[in-house]
């Protein structure tokens, strides 16, 4: 096989809203049961896009009441907008979200990069962090093949490309996954998980080392 299945096999309720407050360029997220709400900014400060990512057999048996699953999407949506006054624009559309690594990231000449190697679950916003990060090891060996006069054979680099990505990347896979499945659970777990988050976001210190691990072990200035 080319690609090794990571279990994830969610579809997402995906729309635009246009708010009455700007959005300060801030994105949210907020955990249900039936799912996750994610709220993230554009560039116009009254407008976001939402969301709603939830399993697929859940939506399975939404299919034959789709003015149910509506009415569930806006309670979820008005309870993490709280106060704030919104309108769809242009009605909900339907996308799949799946989590998949490919087994060889490297064959001959050719090489995988980005979502083309490891595509993962939006929640954490990390796809894209992956991806430059793939990007610069990537640089890294074709500078050296070219340096070395291999640049015709790049198999032995594509081999050390592979394997300097392949056990990062199936960490951050895993990780994503796990925080998107226990995140919304409930019961004594998810109180734990939220006292914890309460005093992370309490903390700036260990909220930039955080991100400074997620933006490539503080290589990017931020």
């Amino acid at each position: 096989p080319c690609a090794q299945d990571e279990t994830v096999e969610d579809v997402a309720t995906v729309g635009v809203l246009r708010h009455a407050r700007p959005h300060g360029h801030c994105a949210r997220q907020v955990f249900y049961p039936s799912g996750v709400i994610g709220l993230l900014p554009t560039n116009r400060p009254d407008h976001s896009i939402c969301i709603w990512s939830r399993p697929v057999h859940e939506q399975a048996q939404a299919l034959g009441d789709n003015q149910a699953m509506l009415a569930q999407l806006t309670r979820h949506v008005n309870k993490a907008l709280a106060q704030d006054d919104y309108e769809v624009v242009g009605g909900w559309q339907q996308h799949s979200i799946r989590s998949q690594r490919a087994l060889c990231y490297a064959k001959g000449n050719s090489v995988l990069v980005g979502d083309a190697a490891v595509c993962v679950h939006p929640l954490a916003g990390q796809g894209l962090n992956i991806g430059f990060r793939q990007v610069r090891l990537l640089a890294k060996y074709i500078i050296q093949a070219v340096r070395t006069g291999d640049i015709d054979d790049f198999q032995s680099y594509g081999r050390q490309y592979t394997q300097a990505c392949r056990g990062y990347d199936a960490l951050s896979q895993q990780v994503i996954s796990w925080c998107r499945q226990s995140m919304v659970q409930t019961g004594p777990f998810a109180s734990l998980m939220g006292v914890a988050t309460d005093v992370l976001n309490q903390s700036s210190f260990i909220r930039r080392q955080m991100i400074l691990h997620a933006l490539e072990g503080g290589k990017a200035k931020i």
